[in-house]
């Protein structure tokens, strides 16, 4: 299956050297093999699911591979916002309430930028909380949206949207101003990685929309179609007629030493 950035999210048979995703059947089951380079540059190759050798259950992993692929390689063709944006990821640490044990501790970064040369490596043991920091550099608003690609099972996770009243949002983070992900006052959860049994490494993707105006892009979240109840994919909608761009940032999840 090759992945799509033009139209329309399709599913084409193509040869294997230029495929994103590969399907293989062995010892009785159906193994998805990974091709995208983004994923096998570090190291990633092969989806830890299988799946019965039965045309529903192919199928429906084989769509939603395309949605997925279709949203992680999508952008916009100007790219003219993304070097005017800033983006860190950092370990956050719980600093607790010195006036009341029983008020829960703020999370603060501890550490410097984890993006080093594009590529967050990161613990992945569940319990190490990371966060982000969006800078906007430019003199206009902008908003945005980021979501979590994760390679091991297709799924994509809202990490924030911008909050709607009326179907009208403010600004995600305005002219010269900052947004935090996971910590201070952006009110969302801090971000916690882990690794599934037989792994000892893991690739997901960081994707980060923006524009100049407000797009609603709740249809890119996709349950995992490994899940019971899972096997659903959103429907693809056009680009935003707005001025837009996407940083994508890979996340490296590796055991704890």
């Amino acid at each position: 299956m090759k992945n799509r950035t033009v139209s329309q999210q399709r599913i084409v048979l193509v040869d294997e050297a230029t495929a994103s995703l590969s399907v293989a059947f062995e010892d009785g089951v159906i193994v998805f093999n990974i091709r995208d380079p983004l994923a096998i540059t570090h190291g990633f190759t092969q989806i830890p699911f299988r799946v019965k050798p039965t045309e529903d259950d192919v199928y429906s992993v084989v769509r939603a591979a395309a949605h997925y692929y279709w949203h992680l390689h999508r952008t916009s063709k100007e790219r003219t916002l993304k070097d005017e944006v800033t983006v860190e990821a950092f370990k956050l640490v719980e600093i607790s309430d010195e006036y009341d044990d029983d008020i829960e501790g703020n999370l603060l970064p501890d550490g410097p930028n984890r993006i080093v040369d594009g590529v967050a490596d990161l613990v992945a043991d569940d319990e190490t909380a990371y966060g982000l920091k969006i800078t906007n550099n430019m003199d206009t608003d902008l908003y945005l949206s980021a979501f979590f690609f994760d390679n091991s099972d297709f799924s994509i996770t809202p990490y924030y949207q911008p909050a709607t009243s009326a179907g009208r949002a403010d600004p995600s983070v305005p002219a010269k101003q900052a947004l935090t992900i996971g910590y201070g006052d952006g009110g969302v959860p801090a971000f916690k990685y882990y690794l599934r049994e037989g792994q000892d490494l893991d690739i997901g993707f960081i994707k980060i929309f923006l524009s100049t105006e407000q797009v609603d892009l709740s249809h890119i979240r996709q349950l995992s179609p490994f899940n019971p109840g899972g096997r659903n994919a959103g429907i693809g909608k056009g680009k935003p007629k707005a001025t837009w761009d996407t940083i994508l940032i890979p996340i490296v999840q590796r055991k704890a030493k």
